[in-house]
């Protein structure tokens, strides 16, 4: 059970993995608009599940909100010999202290959102993070045992995004580009727009590559654009078909991190990377502790240091150079 929807991408991969390895399972996720009403939402649908048949609960997307509730149910209905696994895809006081600093991290807030870390931590029998890095983080900050915490990569939808897209039919509207003059060389991003993110460096490297032939195709929530820019078109929101088109259609896709003051965008791989990866196109990503679990440079995986556009900018002209011999 998570607090987040079926499509997202942690999601998609734990119902997988229910799908082919459980005798059976059952799936809560919440489609509700904002994060306390989705806890009622699953608070309510656990109320339909018969938790005497239930062996193993995995607690998705933020389990500091539930894991308490579903302890509590699980001894009334007998079986406190459940295992509970957390998914730390996310810690609350990481989150919401160090990386979008709303308040001090050794505030009233903050340290009652550790505690609620540490007890999450306490309460699960198998702690889930989703790199190495992060899982020392979660170890050295909030008491999880090493014997318990372990790293899972994300798996992104194969249906969704794959490499035949180009070769495929698709049916849906499809989003308006740039002008198709000439050959430009295709640059795409997509995010939310978290200060981990960095998009804020991705705008700068793109006014430095002002005309140039490269356009930037920007989906999210991206601030800072100015009206002038002529080679970015941003696209506030796009169904996954239609951004699966548009990561085909690219020469060169943003992974990041970028960010460069806040310490998670050491700890954390990019869901977008493992999208890029699936689907064969080459990146460029912040050189991190995290990316480099996974991904060596080559000719599809290019690192910049994090913080700099200027460095950025300099990768996606070597890219581009690269296309045209």
């Amino acid at each position: 059970m998570t607090v987040k929807n079926k499509s997202y991408i942690r999601s998609y991969q734990y119902k997988k993995i229910i799908d082919e390895e459980a005798a059976s399972g059952i799936c809560l996720f919440s489609e509700k608009g904002n994060i306390l009403l989705r806890v009622i939402d699953l608070r309510l649908q656990l109320d339909r599940v018969d938790l005497r048949d239930i062996d193993v609960v995995i607690l998705g997307f933020l389990p500091q909100l539930l894991i308490k509730e579903v302890i509590g149910r699980l001894q009334r209905a007998g079986r406190s010999d459940a295992v509970v696994i957390s998914d730390f895809f996310l810690s609350l006081w990481d989150t919401v202290t160090l990386d979008r600093r709303y308040v001090s991290p050794d505030g009233r807030i903050g340290r009652k959102l550790k505690k609620m870390d540490e007890a999450a931590c306490r309460l699960s029998q198998m702690v889930i993070t989703d790199t190495k890095a992060n899982a020392d983080f979660v170890v050295s900050e909030f008491g999880a045992g090493t014997d318990k915490t372990y790293a899972m990569y994300l798996l992104p939808d194969k249906e969704v995004y794959n490499t035949d897209l180009l070769n495929a039919k698709c049916d849906s509207k499809q989003p308006e580009t740039l002008s198709e003059k000439g050959n430009p060389f295709k640059v795409l991003y997509f995010g939310t727009g978290l200060p981990l993110q960095g998009t804020d460096i991705i705008v700068d490297a793109a006014e430095k590559l002002q005309g140039q032939d490269i356009i930037f195709t920007l989906v999210g929530n991206i601030r800072g654009i100015d009206d002038k820019q002529s080679n970015v078109v941003v696209h506030k929101w796009l169904k996954q078909p239609e951004l699966a088109r548009l990561i085909a259609e690219s020469d060169l896709c943003l992974a990041g991190h970028f960010a460069g003051d806040i310490d998670k965008a050491d700890r954390t791989i990019p869901g977008k990377a493992y999208i890029y990866e699936m689907m064969n196109k080459p990146m460029i990503l912040g050189d991190t502790r995290a990316n480099r679990e996974l991904f060596h440079e080559d000719n599809r995986h290019i690192f910049v240091s994090l913080g700099d556009s200027e460095e950025l900018a300099e990768a996606i002209i070597v890219a581009a150079a690269q296309r045209k011999i």
